[in-house]
Order: structure tokens, then C-alpha cells, then sequence
């Protein structure tokens, strides 16, 4: 792969980032009621949903905030996996009610559902929001999430019961890649000499950390790519497949011959010496933090905080361990 001076590498998207707009500014958990027809809205199965009136109303502001939604994705669209799909939440530009929310500024955002009705599913929604934060404490090359706590209410069925779930927002693309003072390149692979090579190295070895499997580069599948001058940087995203989720419907990928979601596979072949001792350092340096992101939160059941725990574990006894270490990130180089 070819290599450009990590100095240089890191000076230049750091010197360009912005902070984040106020939806992303916080980690508190909002409280939110999104009202609509969420029967009609929950028929549209299709990769872009038709988009319906609705309106969401949140605690502390005084007044409702008109919007758009439609559903979104692709496995998770699927009726067959998940009752409750995926969702995006769109707002009209410059809408005053939005004026002194954390919405301001917001156009349109995707907004990650539980998949099914128990305690399962909605904790693997905060897993999630925590895989998502624990990348934003290795790289701010990342999308930044908001947890929200959400009541949906059904217009289109006045039997329909309230459902009070966790669910959590995702930067916008283009706003992500503002942020980090580039430009999303559209429809456009890349391959391992095109990137950013001291952003590639920790996304892969988060990705084993998490035991993520279902991304790829080079088809842009899971990933965005940022342009920031000479540089491009990847940015990952849907860590539902991943170890540390767990969704039961995930599956093992059958490129590498993995017999289940949890089994770890290092993407990129290989790595030299000084690559893992840096990145080793980088990641031992956050540990705790990511550690504390699931050992101190409420919001997981007990027991699936602690599995997340002893998977992260395993990581880390690898990446400290010289011999494991050189065999499974180094062997072949």
C-alpha cells in the first residue's frame, strides 16, 4: 500500500474540522413523540419510501416542529426481518420552529428503529449508539449519533397504542463530511492506495475490535468516502452485523468462511510492526472510555453490558499479547 507521511496525513483534515451542530453537541438522551400515519408510512417497503406529514414534538420546547417520514435501508427495510423499518426524518429548510432546538440547522436525518417488539432488540439499538461512540473516541473522522428516547403515535389508527422506544440519529452524509472540511465523493469505490492511510488502519482494526464483517471499500458497502484535499478518508457506518450488536438476524459472512457473527476476520491482509505497536497505543489510550460507554450506561440490560464487555476483551487481549498480535494483523507481510 502506499504510504504518505503520517504527520502530514493528520494535519490535514484536523486542521479543517468544525464542531458539531447542536443535535450532536450533547450525548443526553432526547425525549421525543413523533406523530404520523405510521400505518401508511410502514407500507412503503421500498429502498425510498414515500414521505409522510408528520410532526415531533420533544420536552423543554413549547411548540411541535413539522416534518417529513419516509422509511430507508435495505435488509432491514425488509417486512420479512423487521416489523419496525428503518427511518429518515426530513425537515423543510429554515423552518422556524426549528430556531433554538437542536434540530436547528437539520434537513434530513436517518433515525435507526428498533427492529422488533422486546428487550433484545431495543438493546441492540443502544449497542449500536455505542459501537457509534466508541469510533468517535478513536477518530472525530465519524459519524457523529444522538440517542433518543421516542414515542410513536399513529394517526392512521386510532386503536393503535402508543410505543415508547430507544432509537438514535445519524449525521447527515453531507453534513459529516462538512464537518470534517471535505466533500462526499458520490457512486465512487476506492482502493487501498487511494485512502487515507492513517484513518484505513484503525478503521479496519475497529472494525475486528467490534467484529464487523459487513463492510466494504472498494463496493461502498457500509462506508463513506470524504475528499479533503489530496486525501480521501473512509467513514463507516451500520454496525448492526457487527459482534458487539449481536442482532439475531445477522448472519456470518460467507466470503471468509466464518461460522458466526462473532467470529473476528482482519480485513486488510496485513500490517508492519510499527503499524500495530501505533496502533496499539492509539487504542489501548481509549480503552477505558470505550469501556466505561458500556459499563456505566442504564440503559443496557446488565447482562448484555457485560457480554459487550468480555467481547472487547478478547480484542484487547490479542492486541497486547506481541505473538497473537504479529500473527493474526502481521502474518503474510
Amino acid at each position: 500500500m502506499r504510504r504518505i507521511a503520517l504527520a502530514l496525513l493528520l494535519a490535514t483534515p484536523a486542521a479543517a474540522q468544525r464542531p458539531p451542530q447542536p443535535l450532536f453537541a450533547s450525548d443526553s438522551v432526547l425525549e421525543l413523540r413523533i406523530e404520523a400515519d405510521l400505518r401508511n408510512v410502514f407500507k412503503e417497503r421500498g429502498e425510498e419510501g414515500k414521505p409522510y406529514p408528520a410532526t415531533i414534538t420533544m420536552a423543554g420546547v413549547d411548540r411541535a416542529l413539522p416534518a417529513q417520514l419516509q422509511t430507508r435501508g435495505h435488509y432491514r427495510l425488509r417486512r420479512s426481518t423487521c416489523a419496525m423499518p428503518p427511518l429518515r426524518v426530513r425537515f423543510a429548510k429554515d423552518a422556524p420552529e426549528l430556531a433554538g432546538t437542536p434540530f436547528a440547522g437539520q434537513r434530513k436525518l436517518k433515525l435507526v428503529t428498533h427492529c422488533q417488539p422486546g428487550r433484545e432488540f431495543e438493546d441492540n439499538v443502544v449497542e449500536e449508539y455505542l459501537v457509534y461512540r466508541s469510533y468517535n473516541a478513536i477518530t472525530d473522522t465519524s459519524f457523529r449519533v444522538r440517542l433518543a428516547r421516542v414515542t410513536y403515535v399513529d394517526r392512521g389508527d386510532a386503536k393503535a397504542e402508543p410505543v415508547t422506544r430507544y432509537a438514535f440519529f445519524i449525521e447527515d452524509d453531507e453534513r459529516m463530511a462538512e464537518r470534517i472540511g471535505g466533500k462526499i465523493l458520490p457512486d465512487q469505490g476506492a482502493a487501498p492506495g487511494d485512502l487515507h492511510m492513517a484513518l484505513l488502519e484503525p478503521l479496519v482494526m475497529f472494525q475486528y475490535m467490534v467484529g464487523n464483517t459487513d463492510w466494504s471499500i472498494g463496493a461502498l458497502h457500509n462506508i463513506r468516502l470524504v475528499r479533503t484535499g489530496d486525501a480521501v478518508l473512509p467513514v463507516p457506518y451500520d454496525f448492526d452485523w457487527s459482534g458487539v450488536v449481536g442482532a439475531p438476524y445477522a448472519r456470518p459472512n460467507p466470503k471468509f468462511g466464518t461460522k458466526t457473527i462473532y467470529d473476528r476476520v482482519f480485513m486488510i491482509g496485513c500490517l508492519p510492526l510499527p503499524s500495530i505497536v501505533t496502533l496499539a497505543g492509539r487504542f489501548n489510550a481509549r480503552r477505558d472510555s470505550i469501556y466505561t460507554l458500556f459499563r456505566d450506561t442504564t440503559l443496557l440490560d446488565r447482562r448484555a453490558g457485560e457480554n459487550d464487555i468480555r467481547y472487547l476483551e478478547e480484542f484487547y487481549k490479542t492486541l497486547n499479547n506481541e505473538r497473537v498480535a504479529k500473527r493474526v494483523f502481521g502474518s503474510g507481510c
